[in-house]
């Protein structure tokens, strides 16, 4: 690409900055793990909802429940169960969310309620922390 030719002293402060310099732009992003932990397999165990990574290698999980709305971000390793420490009634008070990415990377859409039906439908990708 010839960014130079480009680059024309009136543009150059927001065209070249946002080519050149803007992270987000050169960042490279990976497919949500999702598979590893699919809605289908969360469940209760010893009176505890959670999941087990089903993949051979391990993820992060970002977790946040309307119960406290506070995110918890967790390593798992291959066949490791992550336990929210919810039980059946404050897991039923409302909705609950999830992302998971490879080790070293999280959502691209800000881990925030205000995000909540994009995390639900799984419409991220996973970038560099």
């Amino acid at each position: 690409m010839k960014i130079k030719s480009y680059c024309r002293p009136a543009m150059l402060a927001v065209f070249c900055s946002l080519s050149l310099g803007g992270t987000a732009v050169a960042q490279q992003s990976l497919p949500h793990l999702e598979q590893c932990t699919p809605t289908d397999k969360w469940d209760f165990r010893n009176g505890k909802f959670g999941v087990v990574n089903t993949c051979d290698k391990p993820v992060i999980i970002q977790f946040m429940s309307k119960f406290d709305e506070r995110a918890v971000n967790v390593q798992i390793e291959p066949g490791g169960r992550f336990n929210t420490e919810l039980d059946q009634k404050q897991k039923g008070s409302g909705w609950w969310v999830f992302t998971t990415c490879p080790v070293g990377y999280v959502s691209n859409v800000p881990f925030e309620t205000k995000y909540l039906d994009t995390l639900i439908d799984g419409h991220y990708n996973c970038v560099r922390k």
